[in-house]
């Protein structure tokens, strides 16, 4: 499953907890993929 999907599987509180980087990915959500969009969003 790509990185955006698990992204989006996610309730919305958790989503954005790590958009506003008030938390780090955990558990299965720990890939350099899901840091690398991570990044991205966090810029724009």
């Amino acid at each position: 499953m790509g990185a955006l999907s698990r992204l989006l599987d996610l309730s919305d509180n958790d989503l954005m907890d790590l958009l506003l980087a008030r938390k780090e990915p955990e558990g299965d959500l720990d890939s350099p993929e899901v840091h690398r969009l991570l990044e991205m969003l966090r810029n724009v």
